[in-house]
């Protein structure tokens, strides 16, 4: 179930487990997207695959980032070498100019965390409390065992009070679990941590994950939300002193889907590798040898840009009121597509003016089935719809309506969805 408040944050009560925004079948999503995928070579359906959106497709176009991905346990070779995938969806191109994978050996007892400052070993310090702009109590939903979330769009906010610092500590990282929107044109949702006058960005994935924030010493901090995100947990990373131990795993083998083998000797050293529409690239790892008694965390560190993204600043959604408007657009919604359709649906539409959108999914009854608001600015738009009610439960095949509203704008049509 799910209810909302003022300020438009909405409670998402059951459906958190997988994440509100992104299909869990390990496709990637429609529209612009740079996926990396850590895989079985024996998987033989989606279901098998864990991915998650790398933030090389956050930037502006030809922006060169950083990006360290944590691996979770990633799945070997037949030969028990450590097999990774990076996927480019349709539109754009991603031009990776090195990888590098990180085995970090750690002490069991503590978390790793990836900060400016290098490697971390830290435990995870909960938020006291968590308040709605208009006092509504969030903390108990933020305690991050994702049988619930907040989710906000443009404008809304979380105020945060944080447990005091241990003894002679001075600042430290805060961290959010979270989740932002899929790249339903070409830029993603943020997240600004404001506190004490100094404000942060952060780029949420597309499924859930950690997201931290360095140095910070104060006590109170606000959440600001630009575009839909969702956060299921926030708090401090407290430095344990331990000191973890960083070995990289030589690329052995590096394999384009459409250009063949790749010499994995310029992939560690800066020569550029570049992924268009569907294209994947195969990177084999070896696995160093563990440190005896210590947990281990992989990471991958992807360096590179990307090109051609739609409708961006900055790699950016702008919020409503950004533009001017779309020169001759008038509003219209278009059919859904694929239809009939299993899984997740595109819907395409044009918005003469930036505008606070929302869709909705309607069965044959009336009742609401899915809701998504989102900023967006003029242009044409395919906003990715998840088609599974609360809880994540497949939709009964049949016929339902899908709504598009925009200020005063609204339009409705069918769609199909097969058993």
């Amino acid at each position: 179930s799910s209810s909302s408040m003022s300020n438009a944050i909405t409670f998402q009560v059951e459906s958190c487990s997988g994440g509100p925004f992104y299909e869990s079948d390990g496709a990637a999503p429609p529209g612009e997207g740079f996926l990396v995928q850590s895989f079985s070579e024996a998987a033989t359906s989606p279901a098998a695959v864990s991915s998650g959106n790398s933030v090389l497709g956050g930037g502006a176009n030809g922006e060169v980032l950083t990006d360290y991905l944590p691996l979770g346990v990633p799945n070997r070779t037949s030969d028990g070498r450590l097999l990774v995938r990076l996927r480019r969806g349709a539109g754009g191109s991603t031009h990776i100019q090195s990888a590098h994978l990180f085995a970090v050996d750690h002490s069991p007892a503590s978390e790793l965390t990836r900060s400016g400052n290098g490697w971390l070993e830290v435990q995870r310090q909960p938020a006291v409390r968590a308040t709605a702009a208009d006092g509504t109590d969030l903390t108990a939903m933020l305690a991050g065992d994702r049988s619930s979330c907040v989710v906000g769009d443009y404008g809304d906010s979380i105020e945060v009070e944080l447990a005091p610092l241990p003894s002679g500590a001075t600042e430290a990282p805060l961290y959010l679990t979270a989740q932002g929107s899929p790249l339903s044109d070409g830029t993603d949702a943020r997240l600004r941590v404001r506190r004490e006058g100094v404000e942060s960005s952060v780029m949420p994935r597309l499924r859930f994950g950690r997201v931290t924030v360095d140095d910070v010493a104060s006590n109170t901090v606000s959440i600001l939300f630009d575009g839909n995100s969702a956060v299921t947990e926030v708090g401090r990373l407290i430095p344990t002193g331990g000191i973890p131990t960083e070995s990289e795993g030589a690329l052995a083998a590096a394999t384009h889907s459409r250009l063949g083998e790749v010499s994995p000797t310029g992939l560690s050293s800066g020569t550029d590798v570049t992924l268009v529409d569907g294209d994947t690239l195969a990177l084999v790892f070896e696995d160093p040898a563990t440190v005896s008694g210590a947990a281990r965390s992989y990471w991958l560190e992807l360096r590179g840009s990307q090109e051609g993204v739609r409708n961006t600043t900055a790699g950016r959604s702008q919020p409503a009121g950004a533009s001017d408007g779309a020169a001759g657009m008038q509003f219209a919604l278009y059919q859904s597509r694929p239809n009939p359709v299993r899984g997740t649906v595109l819907i395409p539409f044009d918005l003469p003016r930036a505008s606070n959108v929302t869709v909705e999914l309607f069965d044959a009854q009336g009742r609401r089935i899915r809701r998504i608001r989102i900023a967006l600015a003029a242009g044409r738009h395919e906003l990715p719809l998840d088609l599974r009610g609360e809880g994540g439960r497949t939709l009964a095949a049949g016929v339902y309506a899908y709504r598009l509203t925009a200020g005063n704008e609204k339009a409705e049509r069918r769609l199909v969805v097969l058993p």
